[in-house]
């Protein structure tokens, strides 16, 4: 196995925020993320935490890290939930990640049984509406089947182990 590409502020002053303007402000405007100083300090914290093996030592595990991190935060006076799902976009990118499963519906279902998948206008792409769901289910701690971020991230980590692969 190759080893694991990381994410710097970079790649989103370059692709991401300019991706989130272009492609996902249609209902929604999203901040200008890089006047925000606090929020783009707690990005670069979240970027830098998740290359710690010690802590997030599989892939998958760094990925429900950098999701949940960003969807279950206010780190951004708005666009949190899309910056999470354009985070790991970018970073299932750089890793060449491979989407195993067809039923993305089924599995968010079995993992988070208290939401109920959303479609949006016009996407039909699987797994751009799994990530969208799971930003909204992240967002939302009701849905949560516990209080405990922790456990929250363990069990996004384990259905993204069923998802995803890395060459």
């Amino acid at each position: 196995m190759k080893p694991i590409q990381y994410l710097d502020l970079a790649a989103f002053r370059k692709v991401g925020f300019r991706f989130i303007y272009a492609e996902l402000t249609a209902n929604e405007p999203a901040p200008n993320y890089e006047d925000e100083a606090n929020g783009m300090a707690e990005l670069e914290k979240v970027l830098e935490f998740v290359q710690n093996d010690v802590y997030y030592p599989s892939f998958e595990e760094k990925c429900a890290y950098l999701i949940c991190s960003i969807s279950g935060s206010q780190y951004f006076s708005n666009g949190n939930k899309r910056l999470s799902v354009m985070t790991l976009i970018m970073f299932l990118l750089i890793n060449h990640a491979l989407v195993l499963e067809d039923d993305l519906p089924g599995i968010l279902h079995e993992y988070f049984p208290k939401h109920r998948w959303e479609e949006i206008a016009g996407a039909k792409e699987q797994h751009a509406l799994l990530l969208y769901n799971l930003a909204i289910v992240l967002g939302d701690r009701t849905k949560w089947e516990s209080n405990d971020f922790t456990v929250i991230r363990e069990l996004v980590a384990s259905m993204f182990s069923v998802i995803y692969e890395i060459e």
